[in-house]
């Protein structure tokens, strides 16, 4: 396993846990602080008119109805620890949930709150659980942690759909810019 990945998922005797690195929840908080510098910029420096001023407010305002709750989620991400998720005993679970492996029978990546990519697992009894990661974590990594650890302990007839993540979206284009 490459040794940037292998960084990301610690294995201990008996469960696996998926961590972020301090260097990624450092560049997340810098790039909120700088949102919320830019709304304030936007707010104070640039009207020169009323109707400036006006949508200089109307996009602050917006800004922040958005920028604000997400910056208190990863606050509080941030303040648990540094683990994301944990495979023990044939159970995965985060914070919210605690899922038996055995009873997966779907796997997919998507969005949660439209902003932080998650590993989203579908059960027999049809119930979706979505596992976030915040976007602390390279998509490569989330699909080693999936493949290794996830895949070998669900169902055998799992489906698994690796379309949303970063880096497939890239070789596709690829192959389409080398057809034309």
């Amino acid at each position: 396993m490459d040794e940037i990945i292998a960084s990301y998922i610690i294995e201990d005797n008996s469960k696996v846990e998926l961590i972020y690195h301090k260097t990624n929840s450092g560049c997340l908080l810098f790039s909120f602080f700088s949102l919320f510098g830019m709304a304030g910029i936007i707010l104070f420096f640039l009207p020169k008119s009323f109707v400036l001023a006006l949508l200089g407010i109307f996009i602050t305002v917006v800004g922040l109805i958005i920028l604000v709750p997400l910056f208190l989620i990863v606050m509080s991400v941030l303040k648990k620890g540094r683990t994301l998720m944990t495979i023990e005993n044939n159970r995965i679970h985060n914070d919210k949930h605690d899922i038996l492996l055995s009873e997966v029978t779907e796997i997919s990546y998507g969005w949660k709150f439209l902003a932080f990519k998650s590993i989203i697992l579908t059960t027999k009894n049809k119930k979706t659980f979505k596992l976030p990661t915040y976007n602390l974590v390279p998509d490569r990594v989330l699909e080693k942690f999936v493949d290794t650890y996830v895949i070998p302990n669900v169902d055998p007839n799992v489906f698994h759909d690796r379309g949303i993540l970063d880096h497939h979206y890239t070789e596709q284009a690829e192959k389409i810019s080398e057809k034309m």
